[in-house]
């Protein structure tokens, strides 16, 4: 399998080359055409986060010995998306989940792989992830803020997607935020600074 994988077209992220969803499936395609099945199933799905599960059969042409039935290499991939998280991901969350879970799956074949499992796609939700979250980490007060998580607006200020508790909390003190809707960060950088965002 290296010797295909090392024909695959990569992409260089900070100094390591990874491999597209699509084109390891297009190689999966090419490897195993109709020996091959890709089946996904959303596990989660709800206003916050989707979780896909994908699972590739290949048929090994082989038959178990007492039943007869064809005997089969299992691959699974697993991928969580937050809505929140990135334009993509405010209308596409399932379907960019169910990629990268098919991603996943496809690189435990071993299809694609050469220095990583992840492909170009899960990189870049892993910085998206570790930006978002190094930029609205919670302290307990804000916790129990947000304990109501439905999202009804965005933020002025940054454009995340706000709870009710914080539309409530901007909707009571409109006079304070000069009339806008913001998140718990920017209304805690907003008295902090005594100034309009």
């Amino acid at each position: 399998m290296k010797k295909e994988n090392g024909k695959l077209k990569t992409i260089n992220i900070k100094g390591s080359d990874y491999v597209t969803v699509n084109v390891r499936l297009l190689e999966a395609h090419r490897l195993y055409s109709e020996k091959m099945s890709i089946v996904t199933d959303i596990i989660h799905c709800d206003e916050n986060t989707v979780r896909v599960k994908a699972v590739i059969k290949i048929d090994t042409g082989e038959k178990n010995s007492v039943t007869g039935e064809p005997i089969y290499r299992i691959y699974t991939g697993h991928a969580e998306e937050l809505r929140a998280e990135g334009y993509i991901n405010k209308t596409s969350a399932v379907e960019n989940c169910e990629t990268s879970a098919v991603g996943r799956a496809l690189g435990m074949l071993g299809i694609g792989i050469s220095e990583s499992v992840a492909s170009k796609e899960e990189i870049e939700i892993a910085k998206a992830k570790e930006t978002y979250l190094a930029t609205h980490k919670k302290t307990k007060s804000e916790k129990k803020f947000e304990d109501d998580l439905k999202y009804v607006g965005t933020c002025a200020n940054c454009g995340v997607e706000l709870t009710e508790a914080e539309s409530q909390w901007c909707m009571d003190r409109l006079k304070d935020y000069g009339g806008k809707l913001y998140c718990r960060k920017c209304q805690n950088q907003f008295y902090r600074n005594k100034k309009s965002l």
